[in-house]
């Protein structure tokens, strides 16, 4: 396991004023320090030219080996418009129609409800209404046959619904169609004529040594807290074509150029215009949060200060990217980081401060600690075992239990983590009734606060209460989360705070999540003594219960 001490010292070449530089710097080093970022790459470019670049940090903590100019980061799903471009290439010159259904290129493509009228384009858009993926099978092949236990539920076309295994999918068709592996098709006809000479198409072993260490929290069925031990993350072999690219910023501004100037480069295109324009067309409302306010051909559409943009998100294991770019001013950030943090806020941060040059108030990064709304929480709560108490100073909120104060960080809007004895597994979540605060959760249970009333409950089958546990399986995506049974029904609860409700099907299955035309699905069998043993998730992921809480 491995702490970090924040000493960091920017490498960067500079075209941009040293004001903006300075801010830049400051802002980068405080950020990383509030999120317990081991190391991060940023580089910015205008439509000509790489402006700026900052490598900050450790590419390996245990090494001491740091950030630079040449370390490789794994970019996740920005590699997806990567996807995207290769596809439109073909489209461009009649080899494949992105309206015709994938069973005419991939006959055996198959999910139990719902596959004969999905498009490439469908699956472009994450229009499908596919699951977003378990990653419970290491290749391509082997998740997209697994769909054949799945249902793509919502209607083709309109409804977005974010599915990795959607995209896997697209790489099995173009390495259909091309007769050539997918290392190949993103280097003949994307890395080389960028001059993206050190990016990586696929993750080997071989490229291990030039890559940053990806790190994860040492506790993994906990929320992170900044200043909390790391540890290094599972490393493994991908040539899937939702993300398995790894790059640098400068190559990365190379990329963000030619999609600046609209598919050129400056030896020509890679996209001719009209062509373009299709990929960065709005085609879905998005309405995650996520994914910009719609979404293209692998890119968001985003508003930058008012100003139309485009850019991703990308995650690994370990890894995590932003890439933004302001299409009106002509300027793209790229932030890679190898640990805990969300880069968009930095990518966001760094593209007002060049897009201003400088003007206005500098901006400052979110303080996990300075909760949102934090009178919300104030107040005395009681369940069925203790009662509680949450103040509120200087913006924190603090837990009051067993005569300790524990200081709250905000992991989302309405969720907060505290680190203090047998609090320390689960995040309290707000309850409200008709914009009011009635009690809060943790974990199986709820307190409800003096003086108010908690609506009454659902009747509870009796063989839900089998289900209720913490599972665990190895995949490095998600190894384990927790199901807990409260007065509302069960509730799925991730590693990091995140909660979900399961909605009860016909089929004895539960839907994951609100949105009622998600297709991601769990399920419980091998029932003994009153208790679930396993549980699978939709496309193969599945889980044993612990002996853990």
């Amino acid at each position: 396991m491995y702490s970090i001490t924040y000493k960091y010292k920017g490498v960067a070449m500079m075209e941009i004023p040293e004001k903006l530089s300075l801010m830049i710097e400051e802002y980068l080093n405080k950020w990383m320090k509030l999120n317990g970022t081991p190391g991060l790459s940023l580089a910015i470019t205008d439509r000509d030219r790489m402006i700026a670049s900052y490598c900050i940090g450790k590419a390996d903590i245990s090494s001491h080996r740091p950030v630079s100019p040449h370390t490789l980061f794994q970019i996740g799903s920005v590699s997806k418009s990567f996807t995207c471009i290769a596809l439109l290439q073909l489209a461009e010159k009649g080899v494949i129609d992105l309206n015709k259904k994938i069973v005419s290129y991939l006959p055996w493509f198959e999910t139990k409800s719902g596959h004969e009228d999905i498009t490439i384009h469908h699956m472009m858009t994450h229009t499908s209404g596919l699951i977003i993926g378990s990653d419970a099978l290491p290749t391509a092949e082997s998740e997209v046959w697994s769909l054949r236990l799945t249902d793509a539920t919502s209607p083709k076309g309109s409804h977005f619904h974010y599915s990795n295994s959607a995209y896997k999918t697209l790489g099995i068709l173009l390495e259909t169609i091309t007769g050539d592996n997918y290392e190949n098709i993103m280097r003949d006809r994307i890395l080389k004529p960028l001059g993206m000479d050190s990016t990586e198409p696929v993750i080997r072993n071989n490229i291990k040594e030039r890559s940053a260490v990806g790190y994860s929290p040492l506790y993994d069925d906990r929320p992170f807290i900044a200043g909390a031990a790391l540890s290094p993350s599972t490393w493994f072999e991908s040539n899937t074509a939702d993300g398995s690219i790894s790059s640098t910023g400068a190559d990365m501004c190379a990329y963000m150029r030619m999609l600046l100037n609209q598919g050129r480069h400056p030896e020509g295109r890679i996209l001719a215009e009209e062509i373009f324009e299709k990929m960065v067309s709005p085609y879905v409302d998005t309405n995650d949060g996520v994914h910009g306010r719609s979404y293209g051909y692998g890119l968001n559409i985003e508003e930058i200060d008012g100003n139309p943009g485009l850019g991703h998100q990308g995650g690994m294991v370990g890894f995590y990217t932003s890439m933004l770019m302001d299409s009106v001013k002509g300027i793209g950030v790229i932030v890679m980081i190898n640990g805990p943090g969300e880069p968009y806020d930095v990518a966001k941060a760094v593209l007002g401060i060049v897009g201003s040059n400088g003007s206005g108030t500098p901006p400052v990064p979110k303080d996990p600690a300075l909760i949102g709304d934090p009178m919300d929480w104030v107040g005395r709560y009681v369940s069925r075992t203790e009662t509680i108490e949450f103040l509120s100073r200087d913006g924190r909120v603090y837990l009051s239990c067993e005569g300790k104060e524990h200081q709250a960080i905000e992991i989302d809007r309405g969720a907060i983590y505290v680190n203090a004895p047998t609090k320390e597994l689960c995040a309290f979540g707000l309850k409200k009734r008709d914009g009011r605060v009635v009690g809060v959760t943790h974990g199986h249970s709820m307190y409800q606060k003096e003086g108010e009333e908690i609506p009454s409950s659902i009747i509870i089958p009796d063989e839900w209460k089998a289900y209720s546990g913490h599972y665990r399986s190895h995949n490095p995506w998600l190894n384990n989360f927790r199901i807990v049974l409260r007065d509302s029904g069960l509730v799925m609860i991730y590693p990091m705070g995140q909660e979900e409700p399961l909605t009860w099907l016909d089929d004895g299955s539960f839907r994951i999540g609100a949105d009622p035309m998600s297709p991601e699905r769990i399920s419980f069998d091998a029932i003994i003594d009153g208790r679930a043993l396993i549980a699978h998730l939709s496309g193969g992921g599945m889980y044993g219960r612990t002996f853990t809480t």
